[in-house]
């Protein structure tokens, strides 16, 4: 907008200047040139918007156009996975599935994908996905820290594994002994596997690391009182 006031103010001086002397002969000049000039600079601008609002009503056109431009992107691929999933589930899975097709033996790639689906509450292929990551790379700590979370407390029985969880649960404590996210998934797999004393006193240790740190407890003292009554902490689909 303020090129465009500038550049009628230029035209104006200018012609004005050629055309003093002849002002009563040549006056419809003056706006008939600034509105032409006007009108080119404009509507490119306009086209842009269009365009720009056109992209923002299809949500998937910037994803397409990345993968377009960098094929080898498995981010971009996810993102577009994602846009696809949000009102086209079936396109969406198909885009999953070429992300895992194109890149099995990448672990980020992987993990992505698991993390999409989780987000998206397909714990079973999240749980796939997870699995896939971590025995790619056995050090990705976050793969394993929500793996051993939906093995341990889905709310799906079919689901659950809690000796699993637990062994990568003690894996990861031996990695991060005094971060209380990895105590509070190692007790919710002791809790799993009906040893709810450990699962007391991890959680509980759980408590003073992140009290230590300034962070929030309430969720930590939720899952203690469940296991002073014996019970396993059970998430829902969206917990992750």
């Amino acid at each position: 907008m303020g090129l465009c006031f500038a550049t009628d103010r230029i035209c104006r001086r200018f012609i004005a200047m050629k055309v003093a002397s002849r002002s009563d002969q040549l006056g419809w000049l003056l706006p008939t040139v600034s509105c032409v000039l006007l009108s080119l600079i404009a509507m490119p601008l306009a086209a842009r918007t269009i365009a720009r609002n056109d992209d923002y009503r299809t949500p998937t056109r910037p994803w397409t156009q990345a993968v377009q431009q960098r094929p080898d992107n498995h981010r971009a691929w996810g993102n577009l996975a994602l846009e696809w999933q949000r009102f086209d589930a079936k396109t969406g899975a198909r885009v999953f599935r070429r992300v895992l097709e194109r890149w099995p033996e990448d672990a980020m790639a992987q993990f992505e994908v698991a993390s999409y689906q989780s987000d998206q509450g397909n714990l079973r292929e999240a749980i796939q996905g997870f699995r896939r990551t971590v025995e790619l790379d056995a050090t990705h700590n976050e793969a394993s820290r929500r793996l051993v979370w939906l093995l341990a407390a889905s709310d799906d029985d079919e689901l659950r594994d809690g000796p699993e969880s637990l062994r990568l649960a003690r894996l990861l404590v031996t990695r991060y002994p005094n971060a209380a996210q990895t105590l509070d998934a190692l007790a919710a797999a002791q809790a799993e596997c009906a040893d709810f004393a450990t699962a007391k006193k991890t959680v509980h240790i759980a408590i003073v690391k992140s009290l230590q740190r300034g962070g929030d407890t309430h969720a930590l003292q939720q899952r203690l009182s469940l296991y002073r009554q014996c019970k396993p902490y059970r998430m829902g689909k969206d917990a992750l």
